[in-house]
């Protein structure tokens, strides 16, 4: 018997009505690569958790950002 059989139902039928309705969906609490692996199948493409990042402050967060992009005076 599968005990997290019942979660990823709920979690795959949640996503499918979202976007039924076309609304974006975000995944929180990713904590592995199972975890993300599954939500990406579900066609759910926007996530966060501490698989995917450790939270920061929001000062270390803009400046990531504006690495990643290439703005600013670095």
């Amino acid at each position: 018997m599968d005990p997290f059989r019942s979660g990823r139902l709920a979690v795959a039928v949640g996503v499918a009505v979202a976007h039924a309705l076309e609304l974006a969906v975000v995944a929180e609490v990713i904590e592995d690569e199972a975890q993300r692996a599954f939500l990406v199948r579900e066609g759910c493409g926007l996530g966060q958790g501490f698989f995917l990042g450790r939270p920061a402050a929001p000062e270390r967060l803009v400046a990531a950002l504006a690495q990643e992009a290439g703005v600013g005076g670095g």
